[in-house]
């Protein structure tokens, strides 16, 4: 057994933020296809990279402003940015 390796729900683990991130873009916009939903949020002002090997940024472009995920969440919430 190699100490050095980890398991895979281990890793899941590790990559929680973005994963857990993502799932919700999914269920807010019923697709699982991260360009279609980068599209959505740069039609709404946000320019977005939600690439799993490294955490999901995001950019009011209007303001120039980084914006956090509960941020984005709440504006599309409030706004109704839907499909």
């Amino acid at each position: 057994m190699n100490r050095n390796s980890i398991k895979d729900d281990e890793l899941e683990n590790v990559n929680g933020g973005t994963q857990k991130e993502n799932i919700d873009l999914y269920k807010a916009f019923e697709t699982f296809d991260i360009y279609e939903i980068e599209d959505i949020l740069s039609n709404n002002g946000i320019e977005s990279d939600l690439r799993n090997d490294k955490d999901n940024t995001y950019l009011d472009f209007r303001t120039g402003r980084p914006v956090t995920h509960e941020e984005l969440m709440e504006m599309i919430r409030s706004e109704h940015w839907y499909k």
